[in-house]
């Protein structure tokens, strides 16, 4: 199979190979193109050599419920200008004596939000009933998450959305959409996540509901390493993280805040935590490498990061990509306890609103709310499953919901939001005013990243519409 980055595979129960695609094509257990498994909504590309070059362009899960029934899922690549989006397939395992065959394909998952566009970002989650699963994507030109559970009765129709951190846009290079490049992950222990922009040097974390798919408490983590960032992967302990950038390969420590380098290359590539409970790194190399990371789980360079360690023979040389794999989070023993907010970053004078994620459902339990402005007085708290703030003055507060089941038991969690101070703006002319004749207007002094801008001219006075970066 060549594909430049976008790879999966599935095998049954027993460890026997299925299918695998590249996003593309998909090809059946005997390596034999897969019955109607052509144009699956994966980026071809120009390249014989290096098709599909979306980072994790390509995932495949077994529908809920199912024994023969499978979902592939794409998303476009930056050269394509992300236009396709998300999209699936339907592979039917039952037809064709049990090679398999597609009986849908390339369906597109509509986003309301903005133009529809994604990231080259891909994650599959098992649910924390164990049954169902997330399929979590990242928006282009915002900084929002799209949850979409895949349940027995199909993939649902309305996404769950959340928002934080930086917007995704731009990114410096021969693409002007480059910033769409790079890895996102799931911890092992479901309840952490994390992803880097291709140009953009701070590694993003978060924290993760399993069971509600909500990504919120949004976190930066500063890096050495400034250029072409791509790979991400979590340790088996879900403590440390591991990043991949053309500058080499780095640690953190997520629970001392230390960062390791663990070596100066340049090259990047995916990472990907095996079977084995080692990470693999594969390098876009002259002799087409893979590392390996012997032991995760022990912090700096005790973890024992092995460059190197296979080098492909001719004719199988590795690229970018390593396949996309389904993280399967344990069982928890409590609750998961966690709230989205809309509008991580938002004006003096609009409100932030917060809705309560818990998994299992606790219907009689309390649900209290403290925004962390004392100032605010009786309005700095609130009570109800969801809950609405507006802050007097820009700063970051700590926002913080106590659910109280009826039990007595307590669950707390915290999360900052940034409120920003409004800005003073200007409208400038440059040229003539003679009638006929065009003018250049612009807004002083220059925006943020990410503002969106609308005006209106006529008869009256020109009028204009400035709005914080898309959250």
């Amino acid at each position: 199979m060549n594909s430049g980055e976008a790879c999966a595979a599935i095998a049954d129960s027993r460890g026997q190979l299925l299918f695998y695609t590249n996003g593309i094509q998909a090809w059946n257990k005997l390596h034999q193109p897969l019955a109607n498994g052509t144009a699956l909504g994966g980026y071809a590309g120009s390249s014989s050599v290096t098709p599909n070059s979306a980072t994790q362009g390509a995932a495949i899960i077994a529908k809920p419920g199912s024994s023969t029934e499978y979902y592939i899922f794409t998303v476009d690549a930056a050269e394509n200008d992300l236009r396709a989006g998300l999209c699936y397939s339907l592979v039917d395992m039952s037809r064709q004596g049990g090679l398999g065959e597609v009986v849908s394909k390339a369906t597109r998952v509509p986003i309301a939000v903005g133009d529809g566009r994604l990231t080259e970002k891909l994650v599959i989650v098992r649910h924390a009933n164990q049954r169902d699963i997330w399929v979590l994507v990242h928006g282009w030109n915002n900084n929002l998450f799209y949850g979409l559970l895949v349940t027995p009765t199909g993939i649902s129709a309305m996404p769950v959305v959340s928002g934080g951190g930086p917007v995704h846009q731009g990114g410096s290079g021969i693409l002007p959409n480059w910033n769409a490049i790079g890895a996102m992950k799931v911890s092992p222990n479901g309840r952490r996540l994390a992803l880097v922009q291709f140009r953009s040097a701070p590694v993003e974390l978060f924290d993760f509901n399993a069971g509600t798919g909500i990504v919120s408490n949004p976190q930066q983590l500063t890096s050495v390493y400034t250029y072409s960032n791509y790979g991400v992967e979590f340790s088996t302990n879900s403590n440390l993280l591991y990043t991949t950038s053309a500058e080499g390969l780095m640690q953190y420590d997520l629970l001392t805040g230390q960062s390791t380098r663990l070596s100066n290359t340049s090259n990047f590539g995916a990472l990907q935590l095996g079977p084995d409970g080692k990470i693999y790194q594969v390098e876009l190399s002259d002799n087409h490498r893979i590392d390996v990371v012997q032991q995760p789980d022990q912090p700096g360079l005790a973890c024992a990061y092995q460059p190197a360690k296979y080098v492909t023979p001719p004719g199988m040389n590795a690229y970018l990509g390593l396949p996309t794999v389904l993280v399967t989070p344990p069982v928890s023993p409590t609750p998961l306890v966690s709230f989205g907010v809309v509008g991580t970053q938002v004006c003096v004078g609009e409100p932030s609103s917060f809705t309560a994620a818990v998994y299992p459902a606790m219907p009689s339990a309390s649900i209290n709310w403290d925004f962390g402005e004392p100032a605010a007085g009786p309005a700095n708290t609130a009570v109800g499953l969801s809950a609405q703030h507006q802050y007097a003055q820009a700063g970051t507060y700590q926002v913080t919901m106590r659910v109280t089941a009826a039990s007595g038991q307590v669950y707390t969690y915290s999360q900052p939001v940034v409120i920003l101070a409004r800005l003073a703006t200007q409208l400038r002319v440059s040229g003539s005013l003679c009638e006929g004749q065009s003018v250049t207007l612009s807004v002083s002094p220059t925006l943020p990243a990410g503002t969106l801008t609308l005006g209106r001219i006529g008869m009256a006075p020109i009028r204009l519409l400035i709005r914080r970066p898309l959250r």
